[in-house]
């Protein structure tokens, strides 16, 4: 986690937001459309975080909102950080204008320039002051393909600020240019931040166009208003999808059939549940595209451990996954023997990517971020 040191208490900036999964603060956010937060992808942990907090203290909130959606970008590598940026969709608009980003590309031209740092942090490491916006002065001091990098001028993000809010400049506009990535264990060296420019146009846009969009009978959906239907089915342990009345299977698309409720509906498994096909970890709930055998087609599973076999449910056995070495998951005995469990429905192309985020012994700023989506 990572603070704002040097820094002081901040009543504005109602943008940028305390992300909390459960009691404990995780990261910050900042609002950048409607109903979407931009934050970093390592603070995106399976099903966390759960609230956004919208106010200046954690304690006293003015807003609470529920999050329903939650994405990390396709490329993130929680080793090396790279592509650390995530998505939150909110479950309902705060009535917070959300802040631009970088319309142009970030150079060698802009190292120098100040940037205003804003998270709920510490105002050092081990102060144990998480909780509050803090906002402080860097410099910009090297720009990288996809990241950029920041010294005191005199604050830095520290515990708490990871997927916090970098400002700078553009043409007399005070962009959202970087998300906080990670620092120096001591918090007053060098921060790493995510750069937005280079990641606008192949993540977050696609995002928003994506949950802004009325989608079509069996496609992934988020909330009934992404469907054409106006109808989001959701599904315990699998993907929501757009569904429709039927008649029959011709009303219905791909490998749905018209179930007993009259309604479009795939088969058991559903996309993304466990024993559904899938190509990648994000095709799945789990985050765990699994293989019995090399060779062998990928099935969504839950990881388990060998030594403990109960862990695996009903008919369900705990064997090596060769998708994910050194690791085991649950497989059926047919799966294991060659024969997928699967309803041999195609990998849901929509697939939400839930994966845990990782604590590096070099401090991973970690904070809230808000991000806005134009979703009513």
């Amino acid at each position: 986690m990572a603070a704002i040191t040097v820094g002081t208490v901040d009543e504005g900036d109602p943008a940028v937001v305390s992300l909390v999964d459960g009691l404990a603060l995780t990261c910050t956010g900042t609002l950048i459309a409607n109903r979407v937060v931009l934050t970093a992808a390592h603070c995106i942990t399976g099903g966390g975080p759960t609230l956004a907090l919208f106010g200046t203290r954690r304690s006293t909130p003015e807003q609470v909102v529920d999050i329903i959606e939650r994405r990390r970008h396709p490329d993130f590598d929680a080793a090396t950080l790279r592509a650390d940026l995530g998505l939150l969709f909110l479950a309902s608009a705060p009535g917070v204008a959300p802040l631009p980003l970088p319309e142009r590309r970030l150079d060698s031209g802009a190292v120098g320039q100040a940037l205003r740092v804003v998270g709920f942090g510490t105002t050092a490491p081990g102060a144990g002051d998480p909780g509050i916006k803090r906002v402080g002065r860097a410099t910009l001091t090297q720009v990288n393909a996809s990241t950029m990098d920041m010294v005191a001028a005199p604050s830095q993000p520290c515990d708490g600020d990871s997927g916090g809010s970098a400002f700078l400049i553009e043409d007399d506009v005070e962009v959202l240019a970087g998300v906080i990535s990670a620092g120096d264990a001591s918090c007053a060296r060098t921060t790493h931040a995510t750069r937005i420019d280079t990641y606008r146009g192949t993540f977050i846009e696609p995002f928003l166009v994506e949950i802004a969009t009325e989608l079509v009978t069996g496609e992934r959906c988020v909330i009934d208003a992404n469907c054409a239907s106006g109808h989001c089915q959701a599904v315990a342990g699998a993907f929501s999808y757009c569904t429709a009345a039927c008649s029959d299977e011709s009303d219905c698309s791909g490998a749905m059939v018209c179930g007993g409720t009259g309604t479009c509906a795939y088969p058991v498994p559903t996309p993304g549940g466990n024993g559904s096909s899938c190509d990648r970890d994000r095709d799945c709930v789990s985050d765990r595209c699994a293989r019995p055998q090399a060779d062998a087609p990928g099935v969504c599973a839950e990881r388990c451990f060998a030594e403990n076999q109960s862990a695996c449910p009903g008919n369900l056995e705990c064997e090596v996954d060769m998708a994910h070495p050194g690791t085991s998951a649950c497989f059926t005995a047919a799966t294991v023997g060659g024969c997928s469990v699967s309803s041999g429905l195609a990998p849901w192309p929509l697939a939400l990517v839930l994966g845990a985020s990782l604590w590096r012994r070099q401090r991973q700023a970690r904070g809230s971020v808000s991000v806005k989506v134009d979703v009513a």
